[in-house]
């Protein structure tokens, strides 16, 4: 009742198909008769105690099996039966990873529910705690529904793994990888939030103007900004932090010292000497009377740069800890239950 594959070498672990099913049905019922006449010392058959129900339901479950295998067989064509594709462990395991969600919290409410589900969803792996009753015996990608590839917001580069950087003979720079429209929609929707934080830093008028917008066609932003409260960044600043999201996954180790500085730095050579137009072209005039070096441009840019890095670090650091076993989940049922 536990085949994963096709192919076992296994003789009483071959999946079900027109070879073995003769052969588990006479195992089903040489095993039927043995469960059926065991008896405790007393004389009394254990199927006629209290104690019958996991007796009888491993034989009714093996025999329900193979009916099931025939009934498939006969009506939908189907070759084979995997049986541990029926196991029940795979919901068990989801609905442990929901009620880890609520921490010490173990009963939760159809609001917590809906909101552990969707983060479950969206985060891709659902792994169980290591105290429940039932073990996962397939890697937690395997029991996901959505698949988070390398076009992923979250970039989780080993060491080993290749960087991303690509270079060729005749490139004066380096190029990065196109990112996806997914997310070049994501980094869109991060640099209102970039626009929202620079705005309360800059007091002059003219640089705000020259931030955002009154529409866009992100569809993210759209499906979002429900009542019409989501800031809508300007190109420019999403041309920023779309070269801002570039750089930081070329990264490979987005954790050693003076990082931000170094990757600052990488970004705004990559804007400087990569960009095919002048950002912020509308600021000309502006900046005619300031400094050369230092105008009100080259500060906004640099503004933009170091708030979408302290959000990507920042998210970056807390998916590190996500995947940690936390003290309150590890002793929940210690702590609610000591005393019993």
């Amino acid at each position: 009742m536990n085949c994963r594959t096709k192919f076992s070498k296994n003789p009483y672990n071959l999946c079900l198909d027109i070879n073995t099913v003769n052969k588990y049905r006479e195992f089903t019922e040489i095993f039927e008769k043995y469960i059926f006449n065991l008896k405790f010392q007393n004389g009394q058959r254990i199927i006629d105690s209290n104690r019958k129900t996991g007796f009888i339901g491993l034989v009714y479950g093996l025999k329900n099996l193979l009916n099931l295998y025939e009934y498939l067989n006969s009506k939908y064509g189907l070759n084979y039966l995997l049986s541990y594709k029926l196991s029940q462990d795979h919901i068990e395991t989801f609905f442990s990873a929901v009620r880890m969600r609520g921490g010490h919290n173990n009963n939760p409410t159809c609001k917590q529910f809906f909101t552990a589900y969707k983060k479950l969803l969206v985060h891709n792996q659902a792994t169980a705690s290591q105290y429940g009753n039932c073990l996962a015996m397939l890697d937690p990608t395997e029991l996901s529904v959505v698949n988070v590839g390398p076009d992923s917001i979250t970039s989780q580069i080993n060491e080993t793994d290749e960087a991303i950087v690509v270079e060729h003979d005749h490139s004066y720079f380096q190029s990065l990888k196109r990112l996806s429209p997914l997310v070049e929609n994501i980094s869109e929707y991060i640099g209102g939030f970039v626009v929202k934080k620079t705005l309360k830093k800059i007091n002059c008028a003219i640089c705000q103007q020259s931030l955002y917008k009154t529409f866009t066609n992100n569809i993210l932003i759209n499906l979002k900004d429900r009542n019409d409260a989501l800031i809508k960044p300007f190109r420019d600043v999403v041309d920023i932090c779309l070269i801002a999201e570039r750089v930081f996954r070329s990264c490979d180790n987005i954790f050693k010292n003076n990082i931000k500085n170094s990757l600052f730095t990488k970004i705004k050579r990559h804007i400087i000497y990569s960009s095919t137009k002048k950002n912020f072209q509308e600021l000309d005039d502006h900046c005619l009377s300031q400094n050369l070096f230092n105008n009100h441009r080259d500060q906004l840019i640099a503004l933009i740069i170091y708030i979408y890095l302290d959000v990507r670090l920042h998210h970056a650091a807390k998916e590190s800890n996500h995947n940690k076993i936390k003290l309150r989940q590890k002793l929940t049922k210690l702590i609610l239950f000591r005393n019993e």
